[in-house]
């Protein structure tokens, strides 16, 4: 189990209805997170049985900098955690712990095309995985697409293009509302555009636990290898697990 540790924010800017959060770690030693990982926040306040409120935040920076990290937060209708993360004052203190999450680069001699399917705030996650200083020689082969209900959903797509690195492309598309009966019908056609144009050696898909199955779905009919899948739910998760997982 991961030991409790602190930051303190020190810089923040708004979007729209969210937030992109810059933290320093208070103690001077390192955060040893990977490009993708999470850290599950301990809000200090209370569940309705008593425990403690906590909520899971992608690190949307780089991870070439482990003294410091970026946190994004999108604000949720009656979300308690969206709400105090929002709230905080510059040099107000973070309790978290982690990082957790398995998502991680290619192998080093995977040389083939790579698909970074992201669905709604998965984009945090996505953006880190793709920061990461282990994924930088594979971004040439990489096909990199945001699927969210408008172009300033979350952190908008101007910033997403900011964040990006370059890669071999990338490409936003509107995506029907969560829930909607029409979103994974508009995700079939989409993966079944795709696979015409060819199959990559890797995929991950992030966000939308349903886009999720969906996808992994069409990619094993296609004959692509379960291990070639990596998958990240921060909603409709389909499958619990004893460790963490990842939250919106």
């Amino acid at each position: 189990m991961s030991e409790p540790r602190t930051a303190r924010l020190v810089a923040a800017e708004r979007f729209a209805d969210s937030r992109l959060m810059r933290f320093q770690m208070n103690d001077g030693s390192p955060l040893a997170f990977r490009g993708g990982q999470y850290l599950i926040v301990d809000t200090g306040l209370s569940l309705p049985d008593g425990k403690r409120r906590k909520r899971a935040f992608s690190v949307l920076s780089p991870d070439s900098d482990l003294h410091e990290f970026e946190l994004a937060v999108r604000h949720i209708d009656n979300g308690l955690g969206s709400e105090w993360m929002l709230a905080l004052e510059l040099g107000a203190e973070l309790r978290f712990s982690g990082p957790w999450g398995k998502l991680s680069a290619p192998e080093r001699g995977d040389v083939g095309p790579a698909w970074v399917l992201a669905t709604d705030s998965g984009l945090t996650a996505a953006l880190g995985l793709v920061r990461a200083q282990s994924f930088q020689p594979h971004l040439a082969r990489t096909r990199f697409i945001w699927w969210a209900p408008c172009p300033q959903y979350f952190l908008c797509t101007d910033l997403f293009r900011a964040c990006l690195p370059p890669c071999q492309e990338a490409s936003f598309d509107t995506l029907p509302e969560i829930g909607s009966a029409q979103r994974l019908l508009d995700v079939d056609a989409r993966l079944r555009d795709l696979a015409t144009q060819g199959l990559p050696s890797r995929v991950y898909v992030i966000g939308d636990g349903h886009v999720a199955t969906r996808a992994r779905e069409h990619l094993l009919a296609l004959g692509m290898e379960s291990s070639a899948i990596q998958s990240e739910s921060f909603f409709h998760h389909t499958v619990r697990k004893a460790s963490p997982t990842q939250a919106a």
